[in-house]
Parts: C-alpha cells; sequence; structure tokens
C-alpha cells in the first residue's frame, strides 16, 4: 500500500486519520485544524475562507483590547483589523456595528471571535438579539 502525503506539508497522512478530503486534496489532522475555526456562537468547524469574510460577523467581548465597543459587528471591508506593537486594533470604517452580543457566544477569553457563514446570515437578519 503506497503511502498518502499532505497537499500542505507533505508530511504523511496516516491511515487512522478519518478526516475528509478539502477541496479535492488529502490533509493531514494538523494541517486540516490549521484550516478550519470554531464559530464563537455555534461551535462548529467552519473552513478558514469563512473567517474574517466580508459580510461576515465577529463579536467583540473586550472592547478596550480592540478599540471599538462591546458588540456584534460586519465585517464590510478588508483590511479589519492591524497589529500595534501589544494589541491587536481594529479599523472603525472597516466593521459595523449590529448590536449587543447575543447569548451563548464564547470568544474563549480572546478579544473576539469570529462567526461562521449560517451564524452570521441568521444574526445580521434579526439585527442581533
Amino acid at each position: 500500500m503506497s503511502k498518502e502525503y499532505c497537499d500542505w506539508c507533505d508530511g504523511v497522512v496516516e491511515e487512522d486519520e478519518s478526516l475528509s478530503d478539502y477541496e479535492d486534496m488529502e490533509i493531514c489532522a494538523e494541517c486540516w485544524y490549521d484550516l478550519h475555526f470554531f464559530c464563537c456562537l455555534c461551535q462548529s468547524e467552519a473552513p478558514e475562507v469563512q473567517q474574517g469574510k466580508i459580510g461576515n460577523c465577529i463579536a467583540v467581548t473586550h472592547a478596550r483590547d480592540l478599540g471599538v465597543k462591546i458588540g456584534l459587528y460586519e465585517i464590510v471591508e478588508h483590511p479589519y483589523y492591524y497589529y500595534g506593537y501589544v494589541f491587536m486594533n481594529l479599523y472603525k470604517d472597516s466593521i459595523r456595528y449590529i448590536g449587543p452580543i447575543p447569548d451563548g457566544i464564547d470568544t474563549e477569553g480572546y478579544p473576539m471571535g469570529h462567526l461562521c457563514n449560517e451564524c452570521s446570515s441568521k444574526l445580521k437578519s434579526i439585527g442581533a438579539m
């Protein structure tokens, strides 16, 4: 039996890795997790391309760290954030306030979290909570 190699890192994909192909590519477990994120609302895994996508949302839970008020924001243009010497900040003209943070948001202690396509669409349609 020939070995399968990861299309991202060229490492060997172990036989017991049950992760599916990513866009018709063979991906090892480590790279697969690097290419996905967990939505801070539904906690489901989503492809990294949804993270920070224009039209999707971010939940800001520590406003002082990011230079904006706590709440749910839609990303309207890129770039929407920048890194300073110590902290990350958001470009206020690149995000649009939608409303307060809905129940169930968990950013795991980070100052902000990203939402998947489905959760972003749902919250934008009802104007947050």
